[in-house]
C-alpha cells in the first residue's frame, strides 16, 4: 500500500521524460506483482522485470482483453467500475476502479495543464448519447470538473438545445468564459439550430459520429462547427474508458498527452516492432495513472506521428488483429 501511494505520488509531479521513463518501469514491476492478468500476457511473451530494462521493452496489454478479464492491480472488490458503449457486458469494455480519487486528480491536473483553473470556466456538456451510460468514464470526468468550476450555469444539456442557448446567452451576458464540450453530431445539430456566436470561448468535439449521421473527415467536421458556433477554433479530445488520462488536440488534429501519460507507433503488421516516424501504425499508450489497472495499453486506433510528442488519429484496425493476443491468456 506504501508503495502504491508513493508511485501515485511521483506520477503526478513528472516533469521530464527521463523521470516518466524510470517511473514507468517501476509500474511495470509493480503492475506484474500485483495485476494476475497482465503478469500472464507479459510472461507468455517472456517479458518480466529481470529481462525489461527499458520502456521500449514493456508488453502493451490489447485493449480488448478489458472486455475478457479483470484487469485489476488490486485484489479488494472494486470501489465501482466505469463501462463503454455497448448493448451487454459481454461486449463492453469494464474498467474496474480501486481509488476514483486518483481518477479525479487526473481530470484536474489534465486539466490545468492543458486550459488552466477549471473554477475560470463555466462547463457546459452537450453529450446525450453518453447521458445513457450511467456508469461512463467520460460523465464522471465532465461532472467533477462542474463540480471543481462550482459556476451555477454549468451543467449538462442532454437534447435540450434550448436550455444550452439560454446558459450560453447568460453567461456571455456575463462575460464568463465558456469550456463547452460535446459529441460531434451534437455541437452540429446545435449550431445549425442556433448560430450563436462563441469566438473567444473553449469549444470541444469528443466521441465519434457512428450511427448517427454520416462520417466526415475532421476537417469537414471542424469547419462546420466553427461556421456555426463562429468558434475561433474546436478543440478535440481524446480519451477512453479503459484511461484514466486524456489526450488533447488543441489545434490541427495533433494530440497530446499530460506529462505522466506518452504513447507510440507500433507496425501494424507486427506489434513488437515500432513505426518509422511519419508512417501510419497502431496506438500504443502508457497512462500511469492507471496505477490501478493497467498502464500499458495497446489500443485498436491506427495513428500517425511526426515528432514523437503528439499523434493524430486515423481511423481504427480490424478487431481480428488483436485476437490471437488474447489466445496467450487462455
Amino acid at each position: 500500500m506504501e508503495q502504491r501511494q508513493d508511485l501515485i505520488e511521483s506520477i503526478f509531479e513528472i516533469e521530464s521524460k527521463p523521470a516518466f521513463e524510470a517511473l514507468a518501469l517501476e509500474v511495470f514491476r509493480y503492475q506484474f506483482a500485483h495485476n494476475g492478468v497482465y503478469n500472464q500476457f507479459a510472461a507468455a511473451l517472456n517479458k518480466t522485470p529481470d529481462n525489461v530494462k527499458e520502456v521500449i521493452d514493456v508488453p502493451f496489454l490489447p485493449i480488448e482483453l478489458y472486455k475478457q478479464f479483470e484487469v485489476k492491480s488490486f485484489s479488494v472488490e472494486a470501489l465501482m467500475r466505469f463501462l463503454s458503449s455497448g448493448t451487454t457486458a459481454h461486449t463492453r469494455s469494464i474498467h474496474y476502479v480501486h481509488d476514483v480519487s486518483v481518477y479525479e486528480r487526473s481530470i484536474e491536473k489534465c486539466f490545468y495543464n492543458f486550459f488552466g483553473n477549471p473554477q475560470d470556466f463555466v462547463i457546459l456538456a452537450l453529450l446525450p448519447s453518453y447521458l445513457e451510460n450511467a456508469e461512463s468514464s467520460l460523465i464522471y470526468m465532465m461532472h467533477h470538473l462542474m463540480q471543481v468550476s462550482s459556476e451555477s450555469l454549468g451543467g449538462f444539456c442532454g437534447n435540450d438545445f434550448n436550455a444550452l442557448k439560454e446558459k450560453l446567452t447568460k453567461c456571455k451576458q456575463a462575460k464568463k468564459n465558456i469550456f463547452l464540450i460535446g459529441t460531434p453530431f451534437s455541437l452540429l445539430s446545435f449550431g445549425e439550430q442556433f448560430a450563436i456566436d462563441l469566438s473567444g470561448h473553449i469549444v470541444v468535439e469528443t466521441g465519434g459520429m457512428k450511427g448517427q449521421m454520416k462520417e466526415i473527415v475532421r476537417e469537414e467536421l471542424h469547419a462546420g462547427i466553427k461556421t456555426f458556433l463562429k468558434a475561433d477554433k474546436v478543440i478535440s479530445e481524446y480519451g477512453m474508458t479503459e484511461m484514466f488520462s486524456q489526450a488533447w488536440a488543441l489545434d490541427n488534429g495533433e494530440f497530446s498527452f499530460p506529462p505522466w501519460a506518452s504513447f507510440f507507433i507500433v507496425d501494424p503488421t507486427d506489434p513488437f516492432s515500432f513505426a518509422e516516424s511519419g508512417t501510419t501504425g497502431t496506438l500504443n499508450i502508457i497512462d500511469l495513472a492507471n496505477i490501478d489497472t493497467c498502464s500499458f495499453i495497446a489500443t485498436q486506433d491506427l495513428a500517425l506521428s511526426t515528432n514523437n510528442k503528439s499523434f493524430s488519429i486515423l481511423g481504427r484496425v480490424d478487431h481480428s488483429d488483436v485476437r490471437g493476443c488474447s489466445q496467450l491468456m487462455l
